[in-house]
């Protein structure tokens, strides 16, 4: 991860324990833009054209960092160091047990407590239409072993893709699932819907399970049900097949289908209305698909839109749910004093 020393203008976005958020902001040739925070190294807006040209920001979020700061819905940011669910908050390594904070329920959810999305990130290089950030995570924090230094590069290309990637090493084998937590809505943060957007996964299976959202190992073929993404399907049609009083829409991580541990193409996410088309790549095993089912009106996101259940959906692209409890799951497991890189590809078109 490497950057030039030509250094854009940083915008001052508040304090978090007397010391300064800043935005960042990178653009490539043809006027796309992203707003990267500090804090939590959070996409704070990222503009994209739609078939005739226009450009609209096309990620939920917020217009100050106070929202940011009381935030319980992982707006736009990183997630570590392991995103989803463990069971218990708890696992094994190297014959050593491991006792996480638990924040969700019984379980550990998105690295706890105070998370990669709570921390202040240093800037390590910013460029024109390039920033990296870096977060050192202490040996233990939130009960994690190892010291854990992680980066994460934003970086726009000029053919309208955002590279989103992850670098991590560890003084102690450890575990390292990140992914990143954006809400997308490709007819524009003023909408708070997505009637008119069509999703197709490359996956034919996903991961059963049970009622806390653990998975029960199995995997599921999708054929013949509502969670068939294979081909281009209404996204609004798909959820009210699979929503019930339990789940309320999608949140339902899938296996893709032609994982290989390079770039590999996780899903295709397209708005009719504006014509923009989102092709997510990725070189994880999983994208947990997720309509924002908690999502209340209880908080207002940028110039006083309301974040309406469904009114944004994320693709995180992940190692399975508690994978490091499931023999049969690929594990997120990082090795002492190895470097190990998460890729993810966010190509913006038109259809």
């Amino acid at each position: 991860m490497t950057s030039s020393n030509t250094t854009p203008a940083t915008i001052p976005f508040g304090q978090l324990n007397s010391e300064e958020i800043q935005l960042l902001t990178i653009k490539n040739k043809n006027g796309l833009e992203a707003l990267i925070s500090t804090y939590g190294a959070t996409l704070v807006s990222l503009l994209a054209p739609d078939s005739r040209g226009n450009l609209d920001d096309i990620v939920l979020g917020y217009d100050n960092l106070e929202d940011y700061l009381n935030d319980p819905f992982y707006m736009g940011s990183n997630i570590g160091r392991c995103s989803n669910r463990i069971a218990l908050g708890q696992f094994k390594l190297e014959g050593k047990s491991y006792q996480l904070q638990c924040n969700n329920g019984a379980n550990h959810l998105h690295g706890g407590h105070q998370g990669f999305n709570k921390k202040k990130w240093c800037i390590e290089s910013h460029q024109c239409n390039a920033v990296v950030l870096s977060y050192t995570s202490a040996h233990l924090e939130e009960g994690y072993p190892g010291n854990l230094q992680i980066k994460v590069q934003y970086k726009l290309l000029d053919n309208n893709a955002l590279d989103i990637n992850f670098e991590a090493t560890s003084d102690l084998t450890t575990i390292c699932n990140p992914t990143n937590h954006s809400y997308f809505n490709l007819a524009g943060y003023k909408s708070n819907n997505l009637n008119n957007h069509y999703l197709q996964l490359n996956s034919n299976w996903y991961t059963e399970t049970n009622a806390e959202l653990l998975p029960t190992g199995k995997l599921v073929n999708t054929s013949d049900s509502p969670l068939h993404f294979k081909h281009k399907t209404n996204l609004h049609h798909a959820l009210s097949h699979c929503s019930n009083a339990f789940i309320q829409g999608l949140d339902h991580n899938f296996k893709i289908e032609t994982y290989d541990g390079t770039l590999q193409l996780a899903a295709v996410l397209s708005e009719h209305t504006t014509g923009r088309k989102l092709c997510y790549y990725t070189s994880m095993p999983g994208v947990q698909v997720y309509t924002g089912n908690h999502l209340d009106g209880a908080f207002q996101g940028k110039h006083g839109r309301t974040h309406l259940q469904h009114s944004g959906v994320c693709l995180e692209t992940q190692y399975f749910p508690n994978a490091i409890n499931q023999d049969n799951f690929l594990s997120p497991i990082l090795e002492a004093g190895t470097t190990k890189t998460y890729y993810n590809r966010i190509e913006l078109n038109t259809l």
